[in-house]
């Protein structure tokens, strides 16, 4: 296997001392490498693992499909702000029981395939293994003060760095027990054990994205035999694994344990994980033309303007990396409406003021903020549900 550097801006390396001293004209350089980088190895990502749209619409069998329109669900990253994710979900799913009659309608029979990054595929994969939307409710509610709690003793200012296999990771500021505790409860098989990707109990195919420790993105899904052999709870660590907030993951039965693959967050090349997954549709021999997509975002806040920016001395690397990730999902948005147009929908609410996304006392207002937006995200609900049914 071959180990390279991690995907981090090269100035990333440079001390907080020189990051705070550096003009705003460095700053901007360092910002553009970081996305330019990013960017390359989405590229590289989908060209390897023949996702490459120009071949999945000319691939064998895709002229011959005669089946019935297939919905994805693509879930973004956000940290606590997933919580948001999951109150989308349960408007839509009130919808559905609305319309269809059914009380009891359950959301996960809306979709055929799920896509997530980061929380969002902590939420695509306990989704897809049965996990209820009251239950992930309580998560954010009842367990993200938990999750994204500092002891006082470590809540000293700056970024720190962990070493792994020789290459240098931002340090994550939570400790990560907690988090790995409530995954490992989540995700059981039928005889209460740990269950493998290849156990998920609705048998829906889902795809999560991650970056490796050599710098290469990747996804796992159960759609590839060769994912089986992990444990979901696993891969809902590496796709969630965010730099500055939680270590890197690798997983516990690598191949290579003197020198293991360790994991980062999907969302640094991916944090809107919709084409990853019409890709994957598309490789199974689901035409363009039959694949509908509903993207939902944590929450549009505004980005940081260039002297705010500078204020902050960029010594606050989060910030970056919220920068980072909301440009990725931006730019893979306004791409999905160029690829599938009228098939494609993001519901993203407004959030009238910037929320961190490890900021678990902000939960109530999330959700104030939330239900001012409330009817936008309802008419787009509606527009999901009139395009999608016309489609039918």
């Amino acid at each position: 296997m071959t180990d390279t550097s991690p995907v981090i801006p090269t100035d990333a390396s440079k001390t907080l001392e020189e990051l705070n001293s550096a003009s705003l004209e460095e700053l901007y350089e360092i910002y553009d490498q970081l996305v330019e980088d990013q960017y390359e190895q989405y590229s590289k990502f989908l060209s390897d693992n023949n996702l490459s749209f120009i071949q999945t619409l000319n691939q064998s069998g895709a002229n011959e499909y005669t089946g019935d329109t297939k919905r994805g669900l693509a879930l973004s990253g956000g940290g606590v702000r997933g919580y948001i994710t999951v109150l989308i979900l349960e408007k839509l799913q009130d919808k559905l029981r609305e319309i269809k009659g059914e009380p009891s309608f359950d959301i996960v029979d809306e979709f055929d395939y799920f896509g997530g990054t980061s929380i969002g595929g902590i939420i695509a994969l306990a989704l897809a293994h049965g996990v209820k939307l009251h239950e992930l409710r309580d998560l954010f509610v009842k367990e993200a003060g938990n999750i994204f709690y500092i002891p006082f003793v470590d809540r000293i200012p700056g970024i720190g760095w962990v070493t792994k296999n020789g290459k240098r990771f931002f340090k994550g500021i939570f400790d990560v027990k907690p988090l790995e505790q409530k995954l490992q409860q989540y995700f059981k098989n039928e005889k209460g054990e740990d269950a493998y990707l290849g156990e998920i109990k609705t048998k829906k195919p889902v795809v999560v994205t991650a970056a490796g420790s050599d710098g290469v993105p990747v996804y796992f899904s159960n759609l590839n035999s060769s994912d089986h052999k992990y444990k979901i709870w696993e891969v809902a660590r590496c796709t969630s694994a965010a730099p500055t907030y939680f270590d890197p993951h690798c997983f516990s039965n690598d191949p290579n344990p003197e020198k293991p693959t360790w994991y980062t967050d999907g969302g640094l090349f991916a944090n809107n994980p919709s084409t990853v997954l019409t890709a994957v549709m598309s490789k199974n021999s689901i035409p363009l033309s039959k694949i509908y997509v509903l993207s939902l975002g944590t929450g549009q806040t505004k980005t940081p303007k260039p002297k705010q920016l500078k204020q902050l001395g960029f010594s606050d690397i989060i910030t970056i990396m919220d920068l980072v990730m909301d440009t990725t999902f931006r730019s893979i948005d306004l791409s999905m409406k160029m690829i599938l147009a009228q098939n494609y929908l993001n519901i993203n609410p407004m959030l009238e003021s910037e929320i961190d996304m490890a900021d678990a006392s902000k939960i109530p207002e999330m959700k104030a903020q939330f239900e001012n937006d409330a009817p936008r995200v309802l008419k787009l609900i509606q527009n999901y549900i009139d395009t999608f049914y016309q489609l039918e």
